[in-house]
């Protein structure tokens, strides 16, 4: 019975580590931190200054968000999860100046892969999908038209052409899983009043956006924003994320063969990834000596 005793708590153990490694292992690829990841919580993750539950909280970050890794850290278990902290370069519309600042989250809700969208299924999942996007609309009538809104999580929103004129407020609410009441109470310094449903379809990349009046021909989510809109400093979260997610915009450079030193300089430091790219050798320049000091401070915090 002793022998018997010794072996399943030597099997307990074994299989407890091998998890744990393999979960560890999950962040690195020959050899290797894995450059990009997402956040895969749809309740969002919490960026703090330290590898601890009890450590300042930073900043939240939205669900399918990518994030440039900096370092892994010391493991814990969370929510019945064991992973290690890793840190991270916090997005860079959340900079407080031009300097690049990091932070750590808990790397048991973060995915090597972007975690599949699912579309809302009530009232509720539809005002958290609109609430986490800032949404780019065309217009049937005129394609050369674009048009911003940001529905905000207290029923109100805001918008207005790219070019700043026409800003509008108002308010809205869901009413079910694919449609939702806007009220328009200013446009352009007049007061509206008015009243629309709007119904939203959403398939695979896109949302569309449907109503009687003037017909929207098809509103893009922040991560599929065509590149004339890229920013280059990325100050905004839908800039970061178009020129992240799909890292556009050194790939676009390289293709066409366009050298442009300055916007490939604060992709690169904004840690938009160059795998791939003429640009990958100049990215790692920069990075693989900044990821190995933060690799060895997270070391000695283990």
């Amino acid at each position: 019975m002793k022998l018997q005793k010794r072996i399943l708590i030597f099997s307990i153990a074994f299989f407890s580590l091998t998890a744990a490694f393999a979960d560890k292992s999950r962040f690195y690829q020959d050899g290797k931190v894995i450059d990009t990841m997402y956040v895969d919580s749809a309740e969002g993750l919490r960026v703090r200054d330290k590898p601890s539950l009890k450590s300042n909280r930073l900043c939240a970050l939205t669900h399918r968000l990518p994030l440039k890794v900096v370092a892994i850290g010391r493991e814990e278990t969370i929510d019945g999860i064991t992973a290690p902290w890793v840190e991270i370069l916090i997005p860079r519309y959340e900079w407080k100046s031009e300097k690049p600042e990091y932070g750590w989250v808990f790397g048991g809700y973060l995915s090597e892969n972007m975690p599949k969208f699912i579309a809302p299924k009530n009232a509720e999942e539809l005002s958290d999908y609109l609430t986490r996007l800032l949404f780019l609309i065309e217009f049937e009538e005129n394609p050369e038209s674009m048009y911003a809104v940001r529905m905000l999580t207290d029923g109100t929103y805001d918008g207005g052409l790219l070019n700043g004129a026409r800003p509008t407020e108002g308010t809205w609410k869901a009413l079910g899983k694919n449609t939702f009441l806007l009220s328009k109470v200013y446009d352009n310094g007049f007061d509206s009043n008015e009243k629309v449903t709007v119904t939203v379809k959403i398939e695979g990349l896109y949302t569309y956006f449907s109503h009687v009046g003037p017909k929207f021909k098809r509103i893009f989510p922040s991560e599929h924003i065509s590149l004339e809109l890229c920013d280059d400093n990325m100050n905004s979260a839908m800039l970061y994320e178009t020129n992240y997610k799909n890292q556009t915009y050194l790939q676009y450079l390289a293709d066409c063969n366009k050298v442009d030193s300055e916007r490939v300089t604060i992709s690169i430091c904004a840690g938009v990834s160059a795998k791939g790219t003429k640009y990958e050798q100049q990215y790692r320049t920069y990075w693989e000596p900044i990821m190995a000091e933060h690799q060895q401070k997270a070391d000695k915090m283990k």
